[in-house]
């Protein structure tokens, strides 16, 4: 197997693909988010830090688990049943 780049791979077509790339994850995750997402690892942690940071100032508290009534998507209780949405 080759490691060479085939011929179509121009910068133009990495810098649409990179582009197509980010519109579905602003699509996706919203605009904050894709913008995160493409940052550079170490700004990307920098950047989560100072969220986590903000949200203990404003009295967010980390101790208490997550809910347990969450839903995952695509599922939704039915009678008391969880069940996916594409079952009939």
């Amino acid at each position: 197997m080759s490691h060479e780049k085939p011929d179509w791979l121009t910068p133009d077509t990495l810098a649409y693909l990179r582009e197509v790339e980010y519109r579905f994850h602003v699509r996706a995750f919203g605009e904050e988010m894709a913008r995160v997402n493409f940052m550079p690892l170490e700004q990307r942690k920098q950047y989560l830090y100072d969220i986590l940071d903000h949200a203990r100032r404003k009295g967010v508290g980390f101790d208490d688990p997550a809910s347990s009534n969450f839903e995952a998507p695509g599922s939704c209780r039915k009678n008391g049943i969880r069940i996916r949405l594409n079952e009939s």
